[in-house]
């Protein structure tokens, strides 16, 4: 019906951190709503990007098995917001969540965005990470 869309996103994206939230709670991923809506996407065909922190990871694997029929696309890689063993280790805990479906993808776009940085290392750093898990 729609020959030229292919995907919706949702900003589901909650941080501790004010400046990075943009929904209202770190559970809108799981919202009634939000996941009625998303159910609907395989009636059309579309896939749903997932923008999520890593400790929202969890909440959206359990949307992502309740529509193994839907493509998600996970945003910026699982948008890192910094440098930090325990940052970097909880967004590697993150991908690998989310690497247990077969119908999630990483997209390797943003990837400076949180940390606000953009050079070579940071970017080799994101994109081997997001490959090998």
């Amino acid at each position: 019906k729609y020959k030229l869309l292919r995907g919706v996103r949702m900003q589901l994206h909650w941080h501790e951190t004010p400046a990075f939230r943009f929904a209202a709670s770190a559970d809108q991923v799981i919202d009634p709503t939000v996941r009625k809506n998303v159910a609907r996407l395989k009636d059309y065909g579309l896939s749903f990007d997932l923008q999520l922190f890593p400790a929202q990871m969890k909440d959206g694997l359990t949307l992502v098995g309740e529509n193994p029929q839907t493509n998600f696309i996970l945003t910026h890689a699982g948008m890192l917001t910094g440098m930090e063993p325990e940052t970097t280790e909880a967004w590697k805990t993150g991908l690998r969540t989310l690497s247990a479906a077969p119908n999630v993808y990483a997209k390797l776009s943003g990837l400076g965005t949180f940390v606000h940085r953009n050079d070579p290392a940071l970017i080799a750093y994101i994109v081997d990470n997001a490959i090998d898990i």
